[in-house]
């Protein structure tokens, strides 16, 4: 349910349950006006709830231009959420790179690159704030490390995207284990 309450409720059982981070996506339907209203709305909801004893994170699934995203991370700092996840295109380093110079959130991104290569034209093009490699996805344990390693010597943080089950879980609580820059693993 998209409402105000139901997402206030969500975030007390949440973290009544001792998560400390959650993400959702936003709604993904009606303009670009309504949708940054609609995400407003929730955010005030779950701060509201529980304040700022959870990070808040908010997918976007790709469905912004530069300058609407840039809008919607203008209009949601107030909010202090952790991350915006991949606002525009992934496959785009410049455009991600010109979202995240002007936003005010953290750009989060990386689920759909599948090598270092991929990651460090992003990174140098200053993309994202967080990465999220998957192990499944960019290589296994050693990859995601180098990755990792990578993404440090840019100031970047890693958040892993994971939704294999249990087995891509600790394979990559394994390769963070040893990353400085490890921010927080999906689950």
């Amino acid at each position: 349910k998209r409402t105000p309450e139901h997402f206030a409720e969500w975030a007390r059982q949440t973290r009544a349950k001792g998560w400390t981070a959650v993400k959702w996506s936003i709604p993904m339907s009606g303009s670009v006006k309504e949708r940054i209203a609609q995400t407003i709305r929730e955010l005030e909801a779950v701060r509201g709830a529980v304040g700022y004893s959870m990070d808040l994170a908010l997918e976007a699934s790709e469905t912004f231009t530069v300058r609407s995203a840039i809008e919607l991370a203008e209009a949601i700092a107030p909010y202090k959420p952790l991350w915006i996840e991949e606002p525009t295109l992934r496959e785009s380093a410049r455009g991600l790179g010109d979202v995240a110079a002007k936003s005010p959130v953290p750009i989060a991104t990386g689920e759909g690159l599948f090598t270092r290569y991929e990651f460090g034209e992003l990174l140098e093009r200053k993309g994202a704030a967080i990465i999220q490699p998957d192990v499944m996805h960019a290589g296994g344990i050693t990859e995601i490390r180098k990755i990792a390693n990578l993404a440090e010597t840019y100031g970047a943080e890693v958040a892993p995207h994971q939704c294999s089950g249990p087995i891509g879980h600790v394979a990559s609580l394994n390769a963070m284990s040893v990353c400085r820059n490890f921010l927080v693993q999906e689950w």
